[in-house]
């Protein structure tokens, strides 16, 4: 982490925070300057924070961002094709992306999804909002996918 003022020293306390009606027990970062002022910078907030968010998400087997991103990448999908099969908002996705914690219900489905059987019953019942030529496209990608699996 990049010191923000000359002669700032970082350190941290053990520290308990509520998320989603949870505590959760963390390792909270913070400088402090040569005037003994403590505070923190926008990295040093999202460190704290995702100590947080990953404890939840490891708890209830959400997905992290990367890994949703691994979804995407493995079916070949948008961010808008993604949410239109799953039924999420359309900026759902890309929130989640960028570290939103999904809730849970959201999260067990993208957890889901990363069995190739689970995303075809999915996609299936999107054909419609999908198009036709969108729909083929994921079929053969999951089929792709599957043919290893068979053998």
């Amino acid at each position: 982490m990049n010191n923000p003022i000359k002669g700032a020293v970082l350190k941290n306390e053990p520290a308990t925070v509520k998320f989603r009606g949870e505590e959760y027990c963390y390792t909270y970062y913070y400088y402090v300057d040569p005037n003994g002022q403590r505070f923190t910078t926008t990295e040093i907030d999202e460190k704290n924070v995702e100590q947080v968010y990953s404890q939840y998400r490891k708890k209830y087997g959400i997905p992290s961002p990367s890994e949703i991103a691994e979804i995407k990448v493995t079916y070949g999908l948008s961010n808008a094709k993604l949410a239109l099969i799953l039924g999420f908002g359309e900026n759902q996705i890309a929130n989640y992306l960028d570290g939103e914690v999904p809730s849970n219900s959201n999260g067990k489905t993208l957890a889901a999804i990363r069995k190739p059987e689970v995303m075809e019953t999915f996609v299936d019942n999107a054909r419609v909002q999908l198009g036709e030529k969108a729909y083929e496209k994921v079929k053969e990608r999951i089929a792709e996918i599957l043919e290893p699996m068979k053998a």
